[in-house]
């Protein structure tokens, strides 16, 4: 069974999906369309021309090439507006090529009969074998429809499965494209959910602790509690569809830093260098303030400067975090950070990765992480 769809073929014009086809797009189309069918129409006729040319100098005839061209262009429009029409049949139950062969057999026979009315009856052109054989007329048009078929039908289906190659790779693509989506968003939503989690055992140490503050130093304990209200008010998003943004991740990690300085007594600083509109790109949660843990609990001296200099380069966004810290502390820092590398690898595959070097500057050592991401501008409705 044949059916009519809305599939486009390689010759439409693109068509914003819910809205009718306007004009400028169907006159390109119709332009597209004009010139792949003139320029194959004249190449078939100078390859017919040519491959006769012994045979036209001889007889001196030229009214044939006339015939050649003439007969090629109008047999390539009609042949390419029978494409296009089987390009947008599906078919069940019959094999993918049915519509291009039945489209080439029926149509060839109503193209054959307009060419027989117009070239040879209307406008009367001599062919080449009417030059040498008088009543050639009689069988032309059957041996130019079998002439026809065996050039177009193999074209025809070549084209039909290159095409159907294509729509099943862009398919694959499409499919694979939807997955990894889907993946990100859920990845995304799930740190999103663990932005502002504190675990049980890290919940309770960090209220025992300041519960023995209370009984050392009241004022420390309130700072302490207050620190830990702004924490969770800085993590915790509005609304559910909140954008995460580098302005609000630094925001936590200096929230997540001041109350390490209330609970220990000190902790580094954190001092953000932005280049540009850097400050408003788009950062997946949980992944700067990791970086900030990690380099507090290696920390050389708890006082020291944690600088984070954010910076575009497209198309990335690049933050380096630098500081006084030990690089692998022990082998569950080291297995933070992998994990990290693991999340971002999940949100944009190989286009994130994470980096770490130790460098002597000024006679101090320094360490850097670098993570770079793919940039992404937040919505202006979240900042």
């Amino acid at each position: 069974m044949i059916t009519g769809t809305l599939t486009r073929g390689p010759f439409d014009a693109a068509v914003p999906d819910g809205r009718s086809r306007t004009a400028e797009s169907t006159c390109s189309a119709v332009v597209r369309y004009v010139l792949i069918a003139s320029a194959l129409g004249l190449a078939w006729g100078v390859t017919e021309v040519l491959s006769h040319a012994a045979d036209l100098v001889r007889t001196r005839l030229w009214s044939p090439v006339l015939w050649f061209l003439a007969l090629d262009l109008s047999t390539a429009y009609w042949v390419i507006l029978l494409i296009l029409i089987a390009d947008r049949m599906s078919v069940t139950r019959w094999p993918w090529w049915s519509p291009y062969v039945a489209a080439l057999l029926l149509g060839g026979v109503v193209g054959q009969a307009a060419e027989t009315i117009l070239f040879q009856w209307l406008i009367p052109v001599r062919s080449l074998s009417e030059a040498f054989t008088p009543n050639a007329w009689r069988t032309r048009p059957l041996i130019e429809y079998f002439g026809y078929l065996v050039y177009c039908v193999p074209a025809a289906l070549l084209y039909a499965h290159l095409r159907r190659m294509r729509q099943q790779t862009a398919r694959l693509h499409a499919t694979q494209s939807a997955q990894a989506s889907l993946r990100r968003d859920l990845t995304e939503s799930c740190l999103q959910s663990m932005q502002t989690q504190l675990e049980p055992q890290a919940l309770l140490k960090t209220l025992g602790r300041i519960q023995l503050l209370h009984a050392q130093d009241p004022e420390r304990s309130l700072r302490a509690l207050d620190a830990l209200i702004f924490y969770l008010r800085c993590g915790i998003p509005r609304r559910a569809s909140d954008a995460t943004t580098l302005r609000r991740e630094a925001a936590i990690g200096r929230a997540w830093l001041e109350l390490q300085r209330e609970l220990h007594g000190a902790a580094p600083s954190l001092q953000v260098t932005v280049d540009g509109t850097a400050d408003d790109a788009g950062l997946p949660a949980m992944i700067l303030r990791p970086l900030i843990q990690y380099a507090y609990e290696g920390a050389t001296a708890r006082t020291h400067l944690l600088n984070l200099r954010a910076t575009i380069e497209p198309p990335r966004l690049r933050l380096e975090l630098r500081g006084s810290f030990r690089l692998g502390v022990d082998a569950a820092h080291g297995a933070d950070l992998e994990r990290l590398r693991e999340r971002l690898a999940m949100l944009y595959q190989e286009h994130a990765q994470l980096t770490w070097e130790a460098r002597s500057i000024d006679g101090a050592q320094t360490v850097s992480i670098v993570a770079d991401v793919p940039y992404e501008c937040a919505h202006s409705s979240y900042r």
